[in-house]
């Protein structure tokens, strides 16, 4: 059971100190060739009339306040990031933080940090990623509480998803002891396994799949970055302090990691919160696939699509007519310049193409 303090937390209270920073760099090159690097997945409308992003803000509301939002996304998505934040009514000005380059989770994350304590003596940030869907905003909500307060208590706290089945193409996070409001220390993350092990993990039952999400007070994950990446938060530290925007030059310069190379596998400050709220990572067509209601078939289809004798299949059109026929477990995305298709079960091998795209200078990417 939750604590009653997480439970009991003033939800409609604005805490002045505790921010939202959303993670809105990146790509998503697994969702080629709707998703580009100048029109990315978490500026896309996939599921409904917001985009990602914009879905992400939103169910924010009203466990924090989106005054004291802040973005991090790449200089050529600031236009549009601003528009969009426009579009559902939250102010841009002062809330997107640009990165002139990508260089990972941990110097973007840090990024935010030293940019929050231009303004706060000391502040709880809560970290998303700007391209996950949530099913469960109520349950979000109380979880949220729940790592707010565990923040508070100096904890570094992951948001560990309950897994419904042996997926193989998360990482893993293997849970400890209790703490409180449902917690448990962090024992280690786990590489993507194979099949064999995700189903004992399944069956261990303190395993959970690695959501990229988390909580934490500047102060803390400020002195875990002094301690476990001094390079990284001394160049970071002196690029903030002397430059109101930061130059690719010296940008490119930082060390690409990601935060749970950098800190979340070396802390022993972590904490794992166990959490069921209906969430999915959109990282693939196959994830879209799965988070999409089905029809009588079982298949997802969106634009103007015949299926005819066509099963278990994800159909995405654009502008023209898409007709297939006998086709099972497939994937099919047509644009205005590509068509993709692929078997369902490795739709995330498009990674590829797209690199061989950007190699080739090829203006599909």
């Amino acid at each position: 059971m939750e604590s009653s303090d997480a439970v009991n937390l003033k939800r409609n209270e604005k805490v002045s100190n505790v921010y939202p920073v959303l993670m809105a760099g990146g790509i998503g090159s697994r969702l080629w060739p709707v998703s580009r690097e100048l029109s990315p997945k978490q500026l896309i409308k996939f599921t409904g009339e917001d985009s990602l992003l914009q879905s992400t803000i939103k169910r924010l509301a009203p466990a924090l306040d989106t005054e004291n939002l802040r973005i991090v996304c790449g200089d050529k998505h600031f236009d549009e990031t601003a528009r969009q934040m426009e579009e559902i009514g939250v102010t841009p000005a002062g809330k997107i933080i640009c990165e002139p380059c990508g260089r990972n989770t941990a110097p973007a994350i840090l990024l935010a940090v030293l940019n929050i304590l231009k303004v706060e003596k000391d502040a709880v940030l809560c970290v998303f990623p700007a391209d996950h869907v949530i099913r469960e905003i109520e349950v979000f909500h109380r979880k949220l509480e729940s790592a707010i307060l565990l923040a508070d208590k100096g904890y570094i706290v992951t948001f560990g998803i309950m897994p419904s089945y042996p997926e193989t193409g998360y990482g893993y996070i293997e849970g400890g002891k209790d703490i409180s409001y449902g917690a448990l220390t962090l024992k280690r993350f786990v590489e993507k396994p194979d099949i064999k092990t995700a189903k004992e993990y399944i069956k261990a039952g303190n395993f959970f799949w690695n959501s990229g999400m988390f909580a934490f007070k500047a102060s803390v994950i400020m002195n875990e970055f002094k301690v476990f990446e001094p390079e990284l938060f001394k160049r970071m530290s002196d690029l903030v302090a002397v430059k109101e925007t930061v130059t690719k030059a010296d940008y490119e310069k930082l060390p690409n990691i990601s935060i749970d190379y950098a800190i979340m596998e070396k802390t022993d400050r972590g904490a794992v919160l166990p959490s069921d709220f209906g969430w999915s990572d959109i990282g693939s067509w196959k994830s879209l696939y799965d988070f999409f209601p089905k029809d009588d078939e079982g298949n997802v289809i969106k634009g103007d699509v015949i299926a005819k004798k066509t099963r278990n299949c994800l159909i995405i059109g654009s502008e023209r007519l898409i007709a297939v026929n006998c086709l099972e477990n497939m994937v099919v995305v047509d644009t205005s310049d590509s068509v993709f298709i692929s078997d369902m079960e490795n739709t995330q091998d498009v990674k590829t193409i797209v690199t061989e795209l950007k190699e080739k200078k090829r203006k599909e990417y």
